[in-house]
């Protein structure tokens, strides 16, 4: 679940959406890089792992996605600043239309939203996206 933590609230739910998207892509990113690393030194093929290209796939992906989302953030005149976290809750500050909002969301809601970000990038990769 995301609250606005201030009374000003980004009223557009693609803005929303967006602004979660960076919060969670930069950690689904961080997940496929790790699992890039291990399957690259796992060296159980002659050849480059395919679940490391896949990995690969996914983070070139990734990028793009948040290249285009940064894209239409500056194109809107939205600008987010540094992430902040306690035990219930992951923040991030915007300032957005000449005004500053805070855009939340609880661990739990976090946590299942990535879990769905890594699958959506694990199951729509096709032959095209192929870095071979």
């Amino acid at each position: 679940m995301s609250v606005q933590i201030h009374s000003r609230t980004i009223s557009s739910p693609d803005v929303k959406q967006l602004i979660r998207n960076m919060m969670i892509l930069p950690v689904v990113r961080s997940n496929f890089e790790c699992d890039k690393r291990v399957f690259e030194k796992s060296k159980l093929y002659e050849y480059r792992s395919p679940y490391a290209a896949v990995a690969q796939r996914a983070i070139t992906r990734i990028d793009a996605d948040v290249a285009k989302i940064g894209s239409i953030f500056r194109t809107i005149g939205l600008r987010l600043g540094e992430e902040e976290g306690d035990p219930a809750w992951i923040t991030r500050v915007a300032d957005y239309r000449g005004e500053r909002h805070a855009f939340a969301l609880r661990w739990g809601t976090f946590e299942g939203e990535l879990e769905l970000l890594t699958d959506y990038y694990l199951g729509n990769l096709s032959a095209r996206d192929d870095d071979r």
